[in-house]
């Protein structure tokens, strides 16, 4: 099994079932944040199968894109928890002041 001829993975559309997981929050889409972020991850697997590479090997090549690094800076993850605990529990979990 490998990425290139699709392996076992069902075929959705025309898109391996591999992307079509990246839709997932697309369809759901919690926030603008979540459905810009799957937008990406959804871009990143369609690219990918055109040009026969891994997800991995993409963010390797074109990670300058991004400044130079795909790591979230550590103050943004825990905003990026606040506001998913927040949205997920509804009410009864607020952000940190």
């Amino acid at each position: 099994m490998s990425w290139r001829d699709g392996g076992r993975f069902a075929k959705l559309f025309g898109i391996d079932a591999t992307a079509a997981l990246g839709m997932v929050p697309f369809l759901v889409h919690w926030s603008w944040a979540t459905l810009r972020f799957s937008i990406g991850v959804t871009m990143v697997f369609i690219v990918g199968q055109f040009l026969g590479m891994r997800p991995v090997e993409l963010f390797r090549k074109f990670r300058f894109w991004a400044g130079g690094s795909i790591r979230p800076a550590p103050a943004r993850i825990g905003a990026v928890r606040d506001r998913m605990n927040a949205h997920l529990l509804g009410w009864w979990v607020h952000p940190r002041d």
